[in-house]
């Protein structure tokens, strides 16, 4: 059984830490009093937009949620597979594909994959997967910085501004991360994707 903290758990820690009370983080971020008490007991899991919102009125960032040297959560833990995955020499770093960080959203069915070494450099990049069926968003998020994207696999549509965008196998898209975006899995095929997104987002 896993016993390490859940997203909730470590948000009512973030909270508290800051000596804030539920109310106080509700109005910081724009968010119902109930919605963030249901976040903390794992009643709910909030979209990458109202992450960003509770983060900023925690003064905390989302890489704090994915650190690799604290307990990583249930909804978006860390998994290591290897005791030595990455070797650096100098500025350069690599990542073996059997020693790969692995993380889940909340919410999310899949899971997704860290392709540099940690949450510490200039760009993130992230291999994906998405099932048949699964969104990113029900909310279109933004934040600061540009990102690129490169389908592998499978149909994709990827709405940015309002503006859906059909992304097929081959196909690539680079667009500023402060226009609101979403995306969505088209057909019954699995999609698959390498993201690149600098500054680092989360």
């Amino acid at each position: 059984m896993d016993d390490r903290p859940s997203f909730g758990s470590r948000l009512r820690t973030f909270r508290k830490e800051r000596r804030m009370t539920i109310a106080q983080l509700a109005e910081g971020a724009a968010l119902s009093r109930s919605f963030i008490s249901q976040v903390e007991s794992g009643q709910t899991a909030p979209s990458m937009a109202s992450m960003t919102r509770i983060c900023k009125t925690l003064q905390i960032s989302l890489a704090d949620f994915f650190d690799e040297n604290s307990e990583p959560s249930q909804s978006e833990e860390f998994h290591h597979t290897s005791t030595a995955p990455t070797t650096r020499r100098d500025a350069v770093s690599i990542v073996r594909k059997d020693g790969r960080k692995s993380f889940k959203y909340p919410g999310a069915e899949s899971m997704n994959y860290l392709l540099v070494a940690d949450l510490k450099r200039k760009m993130e990049v992230i291999l994906g997967v998405m099932q048949p069926g699964e969104s990113s968003e029900v909310e279109a998020w933004s934040h600061e910085g540009e990102e690129f994207g490169f389908i592998l696999e499978g149909t994709f549509e990827l709405t940015v501004n309002g503006v859906p965008h059909i992304l097929e196998e081959g196909d690539s898209i680079y667009f500023p991360s402060n226009l609101p975006h979403s995306a969505r899995v088209i057909g019954d095929r699995v999609v698959r994707w390498i993201w690149a997104i600098t500054p680092p987002s989360l």
